[in-house]
């Protein structure tokens, strides 16, 4: 499962991906600046949108959940959510940050 907040990547992946098995959520969080930030953080709804959509139609837990994007800490927070709720064996399951090595992440996921 995957999630971006630009329409036209999402199509193109969605297109150009040999995995069948593999969905890619288009989560609306209203227009976008450089790299898919929101340029209107007023929206209450868009930022739960964008971290529940990938997950909502999946019915079982993954191994393995790669986090990148937008609201990195939430969507963390989500996916081990999603694995617990689930039935994932949480002594395996990992959730993987993309940049967690970056100082913002340290006081949340350790370094």
């Amino acid at each position: 499962a995957g999630v971006d907040s630009d329409v036209n990547w999402v199509d193109k992946a969605r297109h150009d991906s040999a995995m069948d098995h593999f969905r890619f959520t288009f989560a609306d969080i209203g227009p976008t600046k450089e790299w898919g930030n929101p340029t209107k953080e007023t929206l209450q709804k868009i930022h739960f949108n964008y971290q529940i959509a990938p997950l909502i139609v999946e019915n079982d837990a993954f191994d393995i959940y790669l986090v990148d994007g937008r609201w990195r800490i939430a969507c963390a927070c989500v996916s081990m959510l999603h694995a617990m709720n689930h039935g994932g064996d949480m002594s395996k399951v990992m959730v993987g940050i993309h940049d967690s090595d970056r100082t913002m992440y340290w006081e949340h996921f350790g370094k």
